[in-house]
């Protein structure tokens, strides 16, 4: 057996089984296979429960001196293979003695970088921008507010149903990485507009999206960027 069974084993039977994100199993496979094509090019390693410790190290160099990759980034794909060569010696397709990350070294995360965030005043202006005379309108005059005041990631946004937001008792249930659920109070702003977000929308269905599309879809993640940068230019 080869490398693509192991993986697609490992990403689309354990990680989806543990309740991993769309995007995270897509990040994981990723990872993988850009390890699968440096053994097979660099180490002619055709099966990867023939991995060794050094392979593991020889890798990591790669990643830093040929793909100029930071430490965070060389920690991410380390710690995605100790999960998967762990997997591996669970199923026993490796030796627990022959696994290749043990005692593997820790890698430093280095400096961070504070990242640039909008003002106060920057939100309110783009909030500001952003009419009332459409749906479309008022809806994406909520998400930002909501995804402002409330620190709710884009993908948690897009997967709120009808049942998750709990207008009476102003909060709204998240489901974050993981399937790890969170209630978040809401102020009294974002009640606002959210009232009037399903005054102007009509009906919800409790276990449907609660943001819509034109489509009647479910407003995505990149749909919520993409508005946002729109926002953003226009002011």
């Amino acid at each position: 057996m080869k490398w693509e069974y192991y993986i697609s084993l490992y990403v689309h039977t354990y990680c989806l089984g543990r309740g991993l994100a769309a995007s995270s199993l897509i990040a994981y496979e990723h990872e993988l296979v850009c390890f699968q094509d440096y053994m097979i090019r660099k180490r002619s390693i055709e099966n990867p429960c023939h991995s060794r410790m050094i392979d593991i190290h020889s890798y990591m160099e790669y990643l830093r001196k040929e793909k100029s990759c930071k430490n965070w980034a060389v920690k991410r794909s380390i710690c995605v293979l100790k999960g998967f060569f762990k997997y591996l010696v669970s199923r026993g397709f490796i030796n627990p003695n022959d696994l290749p990350t043990y005692l593997f070294p820790r890698i430093k995360n280095g400096s961070r970088i504070v990242k640039d965030v909008l003002s106060r005043n920057e939100v309110k202006k783009i909030l500001k921008s952003i009419g009332d005379k459409t749906v479309i309108d008022v809806r994406d005059k909520t998400i930002i507010y909501l995804l402002y005041s409330t620190g709710i990631r884009a993908g948690e946004c897009e997967k709120l149903t009808g049942k998750d937001i709990d207008i009476d008792g102003a909060s709204i249930k998240v489901r974050g990485k993981g399937g790890h659920e969170r209630t978040i109070p809401l102020v009294k702003e974002a009640v606002r507009h959210l009232k009037r977000y399903l005054k102007v929308r009509g009906e919800v269905d409790p276990d449907k999206p609660f943001f819509k599309s034109r489509l009647r879809t479910n407003v995505t993640r990149k749909v919520i960027y993409q508005r946002l940068k729109i926002y953003v230019r226009r002011c």
